[in-house]
């Protein structure tokens, strides 16, 4: 009998003990579970005071739950480890539909949404009259739209809507309703939505947080006005610390959009000096100092974006001023150097946020316009070398062919280098006169490049776009129908100008032209390129390769087989079918001088042949013109050199 008693009371004792085991099992899960909410509430807080739109929902881009571990995340992990092993131990107790409803938010927070649908579907199927129903189909309906079923999510919250839960709940259902039209970004039907809800709803909470998103719905269509009117709005109805503190701020910021700095700038100042306000510091900072930036005021904010760099090291903070400041640098001080070192600055901070984003780029332009700066003053000093050799030799091929044909070779490259430096201008530091000076050197200097079209119509639309100026716009519209009537952008302008359009030469011809240099330049395949030439000027006489053409056999009839007469034949051609080309300007001289040996060549062989003029005076006219023509002999004699140097490759 004793014994008997022993074993029950052995019973009882275990039977005690796997009790508490079970109770301390789902305590520990609320345990961790609740200070997973109280760290994420910090958390929230934190991310919140770094968005431009503070209200705004904190999106996340998959399904995975995230790799960081915070105090959060950690909790919320110790919490599922508790209930995943309570429901594992003890599957029928009386706490299970508490532990799925805790787990499936925890998987929420943890942006496990898959997991988090799996348990509120459980905790709804197995146990639908539990009293934790109602909220789990209302964070079943969040996980959705996290998830983007929002046909589900909706489906949630009718649900809600239907049943008998309570109108706390029921109010909850209709803003996540109008928190769908909102992520949809369909504003006008959120704000109706919205608007219905501060007017049924009771509670004062929940009426801002609906005002809040009516401000929000506003700021997004750009009605900046009503946002600050609503922002205002929602400061009745705040009771939360956050609430009345995004209401300020978001009228603020609203404001600061409409151009109303000086009060925005107060706003945002009363904020700093509310001691409740300390986490969003430094944003109210950085608002500050862009309402004086907008202002013009840019000695004030670079104070205040030094300041912030100072105080808030290696914060996404610090890297957002640093940015702004290297735009104030940039765009208002052309000062590149300060500009590039604060771009740095912010990049190499390395905080994943759009402004160290945005200043890795802009360091990148900037070592790229350094570049583009430095071989246009290489071109240049390449040039002042040019005209030292000149002054240095004097004949006829140094002087009108060795440099112009350089020239020429380079005239491309600095024609893109000054139009990229007048893109840079004109659309990221936002300065018009200085891409205007650098489109119009092209149109002027490098008429013959492809990119002089291009800078003609970016000075027609600088015209009409930034300068109102549209009848005198029309003039760079057609400067390029007139002398370029092949080009790409023809027909753009003809349309502008109210021409009909022209056909133009096919693409082909150019890849003609394009293999032909890489022939006679690249592979030094001469027979092949000169073919190619002269089937382009031939067939195409009228294109913008024709003059080019007749240029380049020219200078290979002269320089490769060193036949002068045949060259002078091809730049012959040149001057006269195209006078006013570049290529006929480079060889004008030339012709004309040859022209003049070969008349005085003719006058002395008839002059020879009469009978009335003595050796003695052929011998003085010879005299005369040896003295008269020096540049005949410099001539022969480069051709002279020409020619041995030909022999001696060839041996």
């Amino acid at each position: 009998m004793r014994r008997l008693f022993l074993y029950i009371f052995i019973y009882f004792i275990a039977l005690n003990f796997a009790g508490c085991a079970y109770f301390n099992t789902f305590y520990n899960t609320k345990k961790y579970f609740n200070e997973g909410l109280k760290a994420i509430e910090k958390e929230k807080n934190l991310i919140q005071s770094q968005l431009k739109e503070p209200t705004q929902r904190v999106k996340t881009p998959s399904v995975k739950p995230r790799k960081r571990v915070t105090p959060a995340m950690a909790s919320f992990d110790k919490c599922i480890e508790k209930g995943s092993k309570l429901l594992e131990l003890y599957p029928k107790s009386k706490w299970v539909d508490d532990c799925l409803y805790i787990l499936g938010r925890s998987f929420y927070y943890k942006q496990d949404y898959e997991e988090s649908s799996n348990k509120f579907k459980e905790l709804c199927t197995l146990f639908p009259n539990s009293k934790f129903v109602p909220e789990a189909r209302i964070w079943w309906g969040r996980t959705f739209i996290e998830m983007k079923d929002f046909s589900s999510a909706e489906e949630q919250f009718r649900e809600v809507l239907e049943s008998n839960a309570n109108n706390d709940i029921k109010n909850e259902a209709l803003l996540g309703l109008a928190e769908i039209l909102y992520i949809q970004e369909k504003y006008e039907q959120a704000i109706e939505a919205y608007k219905n809800i501060v007017e049924i709803i009771k509670r004062k909470e929940l009426k801002a947080e609906a005002q809040l998103k009516i401000g929000e719905c506003y700021f997004r269509l750009e009605d900046y006005n009503k946002a600050a009117e609503n922002f205002y709005k929602a400061r009745n109805f705040a009771q939360t610390q956050e609430q009345k503190y995004q209401s300020e701020f978001r009228y603020g910021t609203s404001k600061k959009i409409i151009g109303d700095f000086d009060e925005a700038v107060n706003i945002f100042k009363n904020l700093l000096s509310d001691g409740k306000n300390v986490d969003h510091f430094p944003e109210l900072r950085i608002e500050t100092a862009d309402c004086l930036k907008r202002e013009g005021k840019f000695e004030e904010a670079v104070s205040i974006y030094e300041d912030i760099g100072n105080i808030y090291p290696k914060t996404i903070y610090a890297s957002e001023a640093y940015y702004n400041m290297g735009l104030i640098y940039y765009k208002d001080y052309l000062d590149f150097k300060k500009a590039y070192e604060s771009f740095k600055k912010s990049a190499e901070l390395r905080q994943k946020s759009e402004s160290s984003e945005m200043a890795s780029r802009m360091v990148k332009d900037i070592e790229e316009m350094n570049k583009i700066k430095e071989e246009i003053k290489n071109e240049a000093e390449e040039e002042v070398e040019e005209k030292d050799e000149k002054t240095k030799s004097d004949t006829l091929l140094t002087l009108y062919e060795k440099a112009e044909v350089e020239k020429l070779k380079k005239i491309e490259s600095m024609a893109k280098n000054r139009y990229l430096l007048g893109e840079i201008f004109l659309d990221k530091i936002e300065r018009v006169d200085s891409a205007l000076v650098y489109f119009d050197m092209i149109r002027e200097k490098f008429p013959e490049s492809t990119f002089a079209p291009k800078s003609l119509l970016q000075l027609y639309d600088i015209y009409v776009n930034k300068l109102n100026k549209s009848k005198e716009a029309e003039r760079f519209l057609q400067e390029l129908v007139e002398k370029y009537p092949q080009s790409d952008f023809s027909n753009s302008a003809r349309e502008k100008l109210g021409l009909p359009e022209i056909v133009l030469l096919k693409d082909s011809l150019r890849m003609e032209f394009l293999d032909a240099e890489n022939l006679y330049f690249e592979k030094k395949e001469f027979d092949k390129a000169i073919e190619k030439y002269q089937k382009i000027y031939l067939d195409f006489p009228e294109s913008e390769f024709a003059p080019k053409c007749l240029f380049l056999l020219g200078w290979y009839y002269e320089n490769e087989e060193l036949n002068v007469k045949k060259a002078f034949e091809e730049y012959k051609k040149l001057v006269e079918d195209y006078p006013e080309s570049k290529y006929a300007k480079i060889v004008l001289f030339k012709v004309n001088e040859y022209e003049k040996e070969n008349q005085k060549s003719e006058d002395k062989k008839v002059t020879s042949n009469k009978s009335d003029i003595t050796k003695s005076e052929i011998q003085e006219e010879e005299k005369d013109e040896k003295e008269k023509t020096p540049q005949k002999e410099k001539f022969q004699q480069e051709i002279k050199k020409k020619r041995e140097m030909r022999i001696k490759k060839k041996e």
